[in-house]
């Protein structure tokens, strides 16, 4: 037995709070996007940072969708077409668990967004890492358009087997009432589409309570809402309640029907704007306010965490965002790829940082006149929209940093007749992502960020980094600038438990089966196979695999077969009268049971039968038998006998350990007779010897009656008589019967001599038609049954 465990995902921590929104792991379920609005092409946009990244694209829950596997270079992004599985991807139909979640995976920090990049129905969304993990979900979304094809969707994927997940819909969906709880269980990479009945926007699915005992990611869309005379997809990644934060900061883009939609995570949250202590609205849990954002920007405050979802776009062309809270977020660099058409930039930093911004290596690129006031932050906040459609690489990675401190990207892409809006930033500079786990063995690295003033863990240690191996909660305390902020990670340690037994020899015709099922597993034999349990029937070299919660251990077993030894109790045999015979089954080291039990090497047999013995020998039973066959009987060819033609007839003398000698000079136990003549046998064994013989004749056995059609009894000698003329001598059955028009018997031939002279009890009948009817069987006719025939005779006078 080999054993082996490897970790596949190695569960990383929130890392720097340096770059965008980057990690090494990434959960994602993919919106259902209506197709004929336009649903393609589909793709995901890598960028890696200082370091190449090597990238895996996986589906967990689905093995059909191949693993997607790259090198990212530094400082470039790449992007992954997924048009061609675009039926493995989008997360269709509604409401039933499905197998579409998709798991991006690095080997070093990366940031990710999926992107649909139809001309008509363009989308970013931006893909959060760790922070899309967690256990509480509020749905945000706009309520004030309609959907003009597809609806408002709610997309979620589980990280965890037997994720138990409660969902309360604020309005109807497909297969749920408002505001009545239902409860799912997900596995790992399962996914679920909560879809909205109506297209109205009143009625889309904001405000949702969602809830799991495990980390989950989701997504939310609202497709082709119409504004004015346009219609487009929105949507976006969304975050758990536990780092939904108070204060944000919307910047107006180039929409139509520029606003931002509040979702409260608790009853009573008051709202201020723009630093007016005054509150301009007071919501409770699941409850949407909106917001005109008809300013060039607007300062948003909470009293308790609220999302704030910001529905802008270019003209009636929509595109939606969930903007980041402002308290200890952002980036210090961002790449992203910028697709066809006209490209707006929102950016938003704190006061002193506009003036520091580099744009794919160019400083003069973002000036800090470019920047304004954001009201209501006493000049804390700077915010600008910039045309960049000049500006930025129209192919390969677009990479904006800020040399003095953080800031927010938003980007605005119009592709023909859509818009597409993605918030590139930070959500939470601090979040391990609630529950981690780790495969047994490894070592899982907490990273705590760098760049921050101080580090406390929580034995007292001072450093960005954290080793756990073992089961627990570790918690973090950092300070930067203003921040002070602290997370907890829960870590589970699978184990590699995984055995599949000690070597073994197994004992010829014995099979082992080998069983590795858990509940939540996967599994591959070394031949490729996929099933829990693997029959062996041969001996060689086995390796089973199984990954569970990610993790992949490994175990090969030896097996070999045993050669049964050179051991028998002989030929089968007869015992004469008054003969015995020993049977001998001794062979060195092994234990014997007979058929009645007895367990000497040795046994008498006196008497005809089967007798067996089970002798055990280095564990493995073995078993053999012989026959004594009973004395031989006297044989019996029977009386002579005849034959007809084409008839034979058939010997069996079959009797055990016998030998035979025929009048032919033949030797099987079976003889055919076909035809006349005296045969003879002779039967032997080792005791007696018996002969007889048979003689057979031939003789023609077939039977012919005939029925004339007519006759004429008026007394001239000349076929006065009617009657069957029956052409052979032996009739087992026969019965003629002639009957009037009337159907009254008028005259019976029970034997073939019998006539008829045309009377009724003496009285002639007149001339006429009569049917007959007759049926015979020859005796010797060994071949028919009874034969009946009918037909008409008619009387002439």
């Amino acid at each position: 037995m080999n054993k082996i465990l490897t970790c596949l995902l190695i569960w990383g921590t929130i890392l720097s709070h340096v770059f965008a929104q980057n990690d090494r792991e990434f959960w994602f379920v993919a919106p259902e996007v209506d197709l004929s609005h336009g649903d393609d092409p589909i793709q995901f946009r890598v960028s890696a940072f200082s370091q190449a990244a090597t990238v895996e694209i996986s589906m967990p829950a689905n093995p059909a969708f191949p693993v997607q596997s790259l090198q990212v270079a530094a400082n470039q992004t790449q992007t992954i077409a997924l048009t061609s599985f675009k039926d493995l991807v989008e997360n269709r139909p509604a409401n039933t668990p499905l197998n579409k979640g998709i798991l991006i995976t690095a080997s070093t920090p990366i940031a990710a967004y999926y992107e649909v990049s139809h001309t008509n129905n363009p989308e970013i969304f931006l893909l959060k890492g760790k922070n899309a993990l967690g256990s509480q979900f509020r749905i945000p979304s706009q309520n004030r358009f309609n959907n003009e094809l597809g609806r408002h969707a709610v997309d979620i994927v589980a990280s965890q087997n037997n994720t138990t997940i409660t969902i309360t819909p604020s309005q109807g969906a497909l297969g749920h009432a408002k505001g009545i709880p239902f409860t799912i269980v997900l596995n790992r990479g399962e996914t679920y589409s909560l879809e909205a009945v109506s297209q109205g926007g009143p009625y889309h699915l904001g405000g949702t309570l969602i809830e799991a005992d495990k980390p989950i990611a989701v997504t939310e869309s609202d497709d082709s809402i119409r504004i004015n005379n346009g219609w487009d997809l929105t949507g976006d990644q969304l975050v758990p309640v536990e780092i939904v934060g108070t204060s944000y900061i919307a910047i107006r883009g180039e929409g139509n029907a520029e606003g931002v939609y509040l979702t409260a995570t608790e009853d009573q949250t008051q709202v201020f704007r723009n630093g007016n202590p005054n509150p301009s609205a007071t919501i409770d849990a699941g409850e949407i306010h909106y917001m005109p954002l008809s300013q060039s920007s607007m300062f948003i405050e909470t009293d308790k965490p609220t999302y704030v979802l910001h529905l802008s776009g270019i003209g009636d062309e929509a595109g939606s965002a969930l903007l980041p809270p402002l308290n200890c977020t952002g980036a210090e660099r961002i790449g992203f790829i910028r697709g066809p058409g006209n490209v707006t930039m929102i950016l938003l930093t704190r006061n002193g940082n506009q003036g520091s911004f580099i744009l794919n290596g160019d400083p003069n690129l973002i000036q800090s006149n470019d920047f304004f006031a954001v009201p209501g932050t006493n000049g804390l906040w700077r915010a600008a929209r910039i045309d960049a459609t000049d500006v930025l690489n129209t192919t390969g990675t677009n990479f904006i940093q800020n040399t003095s401190g953080v800031f927010h990207l938003g980007i605005m892409n119009t592709t023909g007749t859509g818009s597409g809006y993605g918030y590139f930033s930070q959500y939470n500079s601090l979040y391990f992502g609630g529950e981690l786990i780790m495969c047994e063995g490894d070592t899982l690295l907490l990273d705590a960020g760098d760049d921050h003033d101080s580090y406390a863990w929580l034995d007292g240690s001072d450093d960005q980094f954290f080793a756990v191996t073992d089961s627990g909660k570790y918690w973090v305390t950092i300070t930067n600038q203003t921040c002070t902020l602290t997370d907890t990670a829960q870590v589970s340690v699978i184990p590699a438990n995984l055995e599949l037994g000690p070597d073994t020899a197994l004992c010829q015709g014995d099979s082992l089966l080998l069983d590795i099922s858990r509940p939540y597993g996967r599994y591959t034999w070394q031949d490729g196979s996929t099933d829990a349990q693997y029959l062996i029937q041969s001996a060689g070299t086995y390796i089973g695999t199984r990954i569970e919660e990610g993790c992949e251990s490994r175990d090969t077993l030896s097996v070999s077969y045993r050669q049964r030894p050179d051991w028998e109790l002989g030929p089968d045999t007869t015992l004469c009268d008054s003969q015995r015979w020993e049977l001998d089954a001794f062979f060195p080291t092994g234990a014997y049971t007979w058929q009645d039990g007895s367990s000497d090497p040795t046994y008498l047999v006196e008497t005809p039968g089967t007798y067996w013995v089970e002798m055990v020998y280095q564990h493995c039973p073995y078993r053999d038998s012989v026959i004594n066959h009973p004395a031989l009987q006297p044989m019996d060819l029977g009386n002579d006998t005849i034959l007809c033609p084409d008839e034979q007839i058939t010997f069996d003398l079959s009797f055990p350990n016998t030998r035979y000698r025929w009048s032919d000079g033949s030797s099987e136990p079976t003889f055919t007779i076909e035809g006349p003549g005296l045969y003879a046998v002779e039967v032997s064994n080792t005791c007696l010897t018996f002969s007889d013989e048979i003689e057979v004749s031939l003789i023609d056995c077939d039977c012919s009656v005939h029925v004339p059609s007519a006759f004429s009894p008026n007394g001239d000698s000349h076929n006065n008589l009617f009657g069957a003329l029956v052409q052979c001598d032996r009739l087992a059955e026969f019965s003629l019967q002639v009957f009037d028009r009337w159907g009254r018997e008028v005259f019976r031939q029970e034997t073939p001599e019998q006539r008829w002279d045309g009377t009724d009890r003496g009285i002639p009948c007149q001339e006429d038609v009569y049917i007959w009817k007759l049926h015979y069987r020859g005796k010797l006719d060994r071949r028919s049954s009874l034969i009946w025939k009918q037909g008409t005779v008619t009387l002439i006078r």
